[in-house]
C-alpha cells in the first residue's frame, strides 16, 4: 500500500473479514511502498508508477493530511511483464507503460467499457483483465467483451486468479 496507510489498510481489511487466515492459500502482508522499484529478487521485480487519479478527482484533499497516492505496479517475472493499475485519471497515465506488457489489470470504474476496449485494441494487448467495475457498467462490459473477443478483455472478481 502507499506509504503512510499501512495501519489503516490493515484495519480496513480486518473490518471486511479479509484477515490473513482467510487467505490461507497465500501469505498476505501489508507493506508500504512509494514511487520506483520496491522489490526485486530472483523470482520477480515490482516497480510503482504514480497515478493522478486522487489528485484529479479529489482536489479538495490537496491541502489536507490525506494520503494522495495511487499507483500502477509493473510486475516482471519469467521474462514477462504484467501491469496492475489502481484508479487512473486517464489512460494517458499508463500509455508509456503498456508497451512491452503481456498482461494488464486495469480499473473499470472511471472509463466506459468501449473506451477500455478501444485502449486494449490500440495497444494490441495480449490480455486485459478489468477490475473495480461499477455495477452500472457490468452488463455493458460483458456485452462488449463478447462482441469484441479479439480485444482479449476479461472481467475479474474477488478471488480471481490468473497464471502469468
Amino acid at each position: 500500500v502507499p506509504a503512510g496507510v499501512e495501519e489503516t489498510m490493515t484495519q480496513y481489511l480486518s473490518a471486511l473479514y479479509m484477515r490473513p487466515e482467510v487467505f490461507a492459500k497465500y501469505s498476505v502482508s501489508v507493506l508500504p511502498y512509494g514511487e520506483g522499484e520496491f522489490h526485486s529478487d530472483e523470482n520477480f521485480k515490482l516497480v510503482a508508477y504514480p497515478n493522478a487519479h486522487i489528485r484529479e478527482f479529489y482536489p479538495e484533499l490537496q491541502n489536507t493530511d490525506a494520503v494522495l497516492s495511487s499507483y500502477t505496479i509493473m510486475i516482471e517475472t519469467l521474462g514477462r511483464k504484467c501491469l496492475y493499475s489502481s484508479d487512473l485519471a486517464s489512460f494517458e497515465e499508463i500509455d508509456h507503460l503498456v508497451d512491452g506488457a503481456d498482461t494488464i489489470f486495469v480499473e473499470g470504474a472511471h472509463f466506459s467499457p468501449s473506451e477500455l476496449i478501444r485502449f486494449a485494441q490500440e495497444h494490441k494487448l495480449e490480455q486485459v483483465f478489468v477490475h473495480h467495475i461499477l455495477a452500472t457498467w457490468e452488463e455493458e462490459f460483458a456485452r462488449l467483451a463478447r462482441e469484441l473477443a479479439q480485444a482479449n478483455v476479461k472481467l475479474t472478481f474477488d478471488g480471481f486468479e490468473v497464471e502469468l
